[in-house]
């Protein structure tokens, strides 16, 4: 499988998704854990970790909703590989 074939199934299968959550309650989920987070760690500067790849969209939205200090890295772990179905996680 090539690279454009692999584009136009990528686009086929986000295009015959459903929708789970609207952007707004995605954005309100967010905010909670902003709070969440800012309430227990108003004080120190804790390390935000996000599970790469899918994570980090999640995290830089936290991200830019805290006011107080904080540390950003992330971990990768993977069960593809080379394959394209999963195996022990790496």
């Amino acid at each position: 499988m090539g690279i454009s074939d692999t584009l136009v199934e990528a686009v086929a299968v986000r295009n015959s998704a459903q929708l789970v959550f609207s952007p707004e309650q995605i954005a309100t989920a967010i905010d909670r854990m902003a709070d969440w987070v800012s309430g227990i760690s108003s004080t120190a500067c804790p390390t935000l970790l996000a599970v790469m790849n899918g994570g980090v969209f999640t995290a830089t939205s936290l991200c830019g909703r805290l006011q107080h200090p904080y540390r950003f890295d992330f971990v990768h772990g993977t069960r593809y590989g080379d394959e394209i179905t999963g195996a022990d996680l790496s």
